[in-house]
């Protein structure tokens, strides 16, 4: 019976998302037409750009954003907006964390640095959660990224008492796969035994800012490291490095370990490997923080220079959509959040394409394809060129901790796709409850996991730089090529190029 009653309500509330999904897009477009709170357009068009890319923006409305706002006697009513973060990030490039984001990165002064650190200390030992073992198998490690030049000097592993079978820890570069050093353990060769973990002597390594590595043991009982149960914290509070939130596990030894899981806790890790450095060229850290005010200085007059271009910008062009967030990339999901909230509070629409500002669109292929697939019919669709079964990295630029899967749902690449109106209503309209995972085309795939649009998967919306006469849109290029492009387009139809002259 309790089953049956379950079942039922799981059924109540199906028809009752179904039909305020399909039904709310409606009710909305009459309340707003009724109080004229909208205009009417059938495509808006945002693109994705940064604050200082003005060359950028102006190449655009000399080619094809501005073919699309001079046309006088427009067929289509297409609207086209560059989207831009009202605020810079108050830090120096310099002095980031990454480039991507917009935290600083805090390191000691050399004077403050002991001549030897560790990576990972022992902390007081505690059980482990289910979710804390997941990590065993054959081979375990963790991922580390270097904030300033350090040098490796031992790789240790945790103390399990006397080895009985050979112990292997080896230094990957993360992005490569490739050892960069290696330490053997066996009862010839124990190593020295210092707070908790046995370390042996390596080739000194020196490894540069940015550079991100894993620690990878092999022949570490796992059932012994879950029995122990013990944790380590990191033991570098200077900040030369940061220890990443994850955990790597194979069940295969010899190799780099594949299998990555995001920690529970933010500040334990399991025991395993291990590693003692130092710093490297103190004095270059000394110069770090000794420019840091004058850089501080100058990134504000180039951000007061750079509001005060965007200004004028703006008197002059009609097309700048300043939103309320850093403009760094890791803020890219929270503009594409507030780009289809204000499209769906200002407009009366039909569609909404993404793009970016290095980007080629050939608004005329765009709706000769709406015509041919009668998307004006359509609703909870996504027309785009998607990727399938990508895969979550946990390293640079495209890092993301924050997915709990190995692989996200399917997304259309960012050159360009398009989003019926009713999905872009149900975006704006649980903006609240949608989480920004790592770039904005991985978040809208997720989110949109959500509903299951129709994926209408075409390769017209090309991913890279290549050029096609029928394409939607070609990403990735200069702004001399976008101008070249467009000549071409204008001279003989054909972006690709024009012929030569018969001779």
């Amino acid at each position: 019976m309790a089953k049956s009653v379950d079942v039922l309500a799981f059924l109540v509330f199906s028809v009752s998302f179904a039909l305020a999904f399909n039904f709310w897009g409606a009710i909305t477009d009459v309340f707003q037409h009724y109080f004229g709170l909208v205009s009417e357009a059938d495509i808006v068009i945002g693109i994705l750009s940064a604050r200082d890319h003005f060359e950028q923006r102006q190449t655009l409305r000399d080619t094809w954003v501005g073919n699309i706002q001079n046309d006088s006697n427009p067929i289509h009513r297409i609207i086209v907006k560059f989207l831009v973060g009202q605020e810079a990030c108050s830090i120096p490039l310099d002095y980031r964390e990454d480039p991507y984001s917009c935290k600083e990165l805090n390191i000691g002064s050399h004077q403050s640095v002991p001549s030897k650190l560790r990576a990972m200390q022992v902390t007081e030992c505690t059980g482990f959660t289910n979710q804390d073992q997941r990590f065993t198998g054959g081979t375990t490690g963790f991922d580390f990224k270097i904030n300033h030049g350090i040098v490796i000097d031992k790789l240790g592993v945790y103390n399990m008492g006397d080895i009985v079978r050979p112990v292997k820890v080896t230094l990957f570069d993360t992005w490569r796969k490739e050892p960069i050093a290696i330490s053997h353990f066996s009862s010839e060769q124990p190593g020295v035994l210092q707070d908790g973990f046995r370390y042996r002597p390596v080739e000194p390594y020196i490894l540069p800012k940015d550079f991100e590595g894993t620690i990878v043991v092999e022949g570490l009982g796992h059932h012994s490291m879950q029995n122990e149960n013990c944790m380590c914290t990191e033991e570098d509070g200077i900040g030369l490095i940061t220890i990443r939130q994850l955990i790597r596990s194979g069940d295969v030894t010899g190799g780099f370990p594949e299998l990555t899981h995001r920690l529970v806790s933010s500040s334990l890790y399991p025991v395993g490997g291990n590693f003692i450095y130092h710093l490297h060229d103190p004095e270059s850290l000394s110069l770090w923080h000794s420019n840091k005010e004058q850089q501080q200085r100058e990134h504000i007059l180039k951000t007061e220079e750079e509001t005060k271009r965007l200004e004028e910008e703006l008197s002059v062009h009609n097309d700048l959509l300043l939103l309320d967030v850093t403009d760094t990339y890791r803020n890219l999901p929270k503009k594409v959040l507030l780009f289809y909230q204000w499209v769906d509070r200002t407009f009366s629409f039909n569609y909404v394409i993404k793009t970016d500002d290095d980007c080629f669109l050939n608004i005329h292929n765009i709706l000769t394809g709406i015509k041919a697939k009668k998307l004006h019919r359509a609703k909870k669709t996504w027309w785009g060129n998607f990727r399938t079964s990508w895969a979550v990295q946990h390293n640079g630029k495209w890092s993301d901790l924050e997915y709990p899967c190995s692989g996200y749902p399917s997304f259309a690449c960012g050159a360009g796709s398009l989003l019926t109106a009713d999905v872009v209503r149900w975006i704006a309209m649980n903006h609240v409850y949608l989480h920004s995972y790592q770039g904005e085309d991985v978040s809208l795939g997720i989110w949109l996991s959500a509903i299951l649009p129709y994926y209408d998967h075409d390769t017209k919306w090309v991913c890279d730089d290549t050029c096609d006469t029928g394409m939607y849109v070609s990403a990735e290029h200069k702004p001399n090529e976008l101008r070249t492009m467009w000549g071409n387009l204008v001279e003989c139809g054909d972006p690709c190029g024009c012929p030569g002259p018969i001779t």
